[in-house]
């Protein structure tokens, strides 16, 4: 009688040896959603001075609600003014509002209350006349 054992011992070396075959994971995850540009300062300067709103635009990413504050700067150092007024009027306002009275050369912070289409005047304390002017803008969230 003739033994298998060499047969079967080389049958079960060949089926140990093989490996599984793996295939690829092509699973996608899903991409986060796209992120609006961080604070962006939105910034006017003429021959009657400099304005600068940061974030001058709302990024809708951050402030869903479309409310934010706003660190406003202004240098009319190149006209003659002695003094300058920050005045903010809403798209809802009928009639802008004092915000900021002070030197030709200062900033502040708004509270969170601005929202899309509000205008920041810069106005000459003295003479009245408009120096500079920005409308803060909004940008959406792309998702």
């Amino acid at each position: 009688m003739k033994s298998h054992a060499p047969s079967i011992i080389t049958l079960t070396l060949l089926i140990c040896s093989c490996t599984a075959e793996t295939t690829p994971n092509t699973t996608q995850q899903p991409s986060a959603p796209q992120q609006a540009p961080a604070a962006t300062t939105q910034t006017i300067t003429s021959e009657n001075g400099m304005l600068s709103a940061t974030p001058g635009v709302i990024n809708l990413c951050e402030a869903e609600d479309g409310i934010i504050s706003s660190h406003v700067s202004w240098d009319a150092s190149s006209t003659d003014a002695e003094g300058v007024e920050v005045w903010l009027q809403g798209k809802e306002e009928a009639e802008p509002k004092l915000w900021s009275a002070d030197g030709p050369v200062s900033s502040s912070t708004t509270g969170k209350w601005l929202r899309e289409g509000h205008q920041i005047t810069l106005i000459d304390g003295a003479s009245k006349s408009e120096l500079a002017k920005l409308e803060i803008k909004a940008i959406t969230c792309q998702q």
